[in-house]
């Protein structure tokens, strides 16, 4: 069945458990949300679909500096045609609190696993009600080596009510089992609990919601403090019809079922700020691109060879496909690649590369960094192909190296790019890296030149700023190969590497290749 066809199947299928003012075609982000960080709400995800969810909250640090505490979170949802849904929950906390914990302010690590469930007792009209449960296997640590494992559960009734088409309320009640103590110190404790919420469904799109939660504790003694009130305040923006941005503030510690019922110990009670990103596979039946987009066929996006030297474009490769590259410059420094695009305008990328630093430079000693990974995700906002005045996309990811001691580096990328004329493209690449105290910084610059069919020319600059030292240059010639959907780069740069925090640091400059790759069928 053709993408515009399925769409319109499965836009009906679903258009009964939409709201009555929010637009069927926008699934599945216009639906009443099954969860949001810090409120769990009454309705179930929609049939015969997957969620996958990867979240982090932190502080900042107590002296300013560094990257302060955080929590990560990952979770897998999983419905059939049936009234209820299992899932999977993660979280990782391995940092140094914020504040002397328990009179230490040693290094903590915390992690869990959980098994989730949540059943409909009802579901009709404005009305909702489920139950909900969760059993977790956890381990703490300090860094006294002082350790244990246990398991955590919660049972909860959320309740939802549909106000208006646009507003509706949630309500939950529940209890929560923890031990009192963990690790020879006083721990958690048991809770029960009662949450009130809302969320305004603002247009398609967006949502914007918020929610407080009273703890009725069996210990005020224990890791958390006296902290007795939970709450969130946040917004999610659908990106596109399969994934959807959470930000939100909130000092509930961990998105886990069972942890979203926990006070942020690490900073006793503290704010934390916090994103998510929310992924809908649309198994093809909802495979439609960007909200308001031209369709355009995938073999014609499948030609774009658009990222740059040491800086992205803004085009992801086609829906449902995978691409690899694999370079090696002069001055050893090797990379491998790989790209892959389960729905349109979004992409998920994995980079392995060994850096060629220099001896002083701001990052790291070259006998301590080591071949370094990397995963990230790319999104397409724009596209001057299909209509839009400007092409721009953006790029999140999270890496480190693979030897102790290990570095890890938080990278984000932007990419906006306009043709000025049939064979010449600018584009402005602004780019940040975190690393510990460290902090990177470049705004680059890049005109490319198409003389001739399917070879391309481009230079780059960019300036740099933050602890990196030199700016940034790069020139290269691609070669492109349309029948085998592959190309070859030649390029001349002085920077160490040519993705992540190493396209903003400068080393030899060394001249490398690129071989790029794209198998002729589809992954999904």
């Amino acid at each position: 069945m053709p993408v515009k066809q399925s769409f319109q199947a499965g836009a009906l299928l679903f258009a009964s458990m939409a709201t009555p003012a929010i637009a069927a075609e926008q699934f599945p982000f216009s639906y009443m949300p099954t969860s949001l960080p810090g409120l769990s709400t009454g309705w179930l995800q929609p049939e015969a679909t997957n969620t996958a969810e990867l979240g982090t909250r932190q502080t900042g640090a107590p002296d300013g500096g560094g990257t302060g505490t955080q929590v990560y979170d990952w979770s897998l949802g999983f419905r059939g045609y049936w009234p209820f849904q299992v899932g999977l929950s993660f979280h990782v906390f391995d940092d140094i609190p914020n504040r002397p914990l328990l009179g230490t302010a040693a290094k903590i690590t915390f992690g869990s696993a959980s098994i989730d469930a949540k059943y409909a007792l009802y579901d009709q009209g404005r009305l909702a009600i489920a139950l909900a449960g969760s059993l977790g296997y956890m381990g703490y640590r300090n860094g006294f080596d002082v350790s244990e494992t246990f398991f955590g559960g919660t049972l909860s009734v959320p309740v939802s009510y549909q106000l208006t088409p646009s507003l509706t309320a949630h309500g939950e009640l529940g209890l929560t089992g923890l031990p009192k103590e963990v690790a020879n110190q006083e721990g958690f404790g048991n809770r029960a609990f009662a949450a009130l919420g809302m969320n305004w469904q603002a247009t398609n799109r967006i949502t914007v919601y918020g929610s407080a939660k009273a703890l009725f504790r069996e210990t005020d003694e224990g890791i958390e403090g006296d902290e007795n009130t939970l709450y969130t305040l946040g917004a999610r923006a659908a990106l596109t019809p399969q994934v959807a941005a959470t930000v939100f503030a909130t000092n509930v510690y961990s998105d886990s079922p069972i942890l979203d019922d926990v006070a942020f110990f690490p900073g006793q009670g503290d704010t934390t700020f916090g994103a998510a990103l929310t992924y809908v596979p649309s198994n093809k039946r909802f495979n439609m691109a960007r909200y308001g987009a031209v369709e355009v066929a995938a073999a014609d996006r499948n030609l774009i060879f658009g990222d740059g030297i040491t800086m992205m474009g803004p085009a992801t490769i086609g829906s449902n496909d995978v691409r690899i590259s694999l370079s090696y410059g002069s001055s050893d420094n090797p990379a491998l690649s790989f790209y892959i695009s389960p729905d349109p305008d979004f992409q998920i990328e994995f980079t392995f590369e060994d850096y060629a630093l220099e001896d002083g430079n701001t990052f790291r000693t070259p006998a301590a960094e080591d071949t370094r990974y990397s995963a990230g995700v790319r999104y397409q906002a724009l596209s001057e192909d299909e209509g839009d005045p400007f092409s721009f996309g953006a790029r999140l990811a999270l890496g480190r190296d693979i030897e102790k001691p290990t570095a890890g580096v938080a990278y984000a990328e932007a990419s906006a790019r306009k043709r000025l004329a049939q064979d010449i493209n600018i584009t402005v690449a602004p780019r940040a890296a975190v690393e510990g105290d460290s902090q990177f910084y470049a705004a680059g610059l890049s005109v490319d030149w198409t003389p001739a069919k399917d070879i391309k020319l481009t230079g780059e600059y960019s300036l740099t700023g933050g602890d990196t030292a030199e700016n940034i240059w790069a020139f290269g010639v691609q070669r492109s190969f349309p029948k085998s959907i592959s190309s070859i780069d030649i390029f001349a740069t002085n920077a160490a590497g040519r993705s992540g925090v190493g396209s903003m640091l400068s080393g030899e400059p060394q001249v490398g290749v690129m071989l790029t790759w794209q198998p002729p069928f589809g992954l999904f």
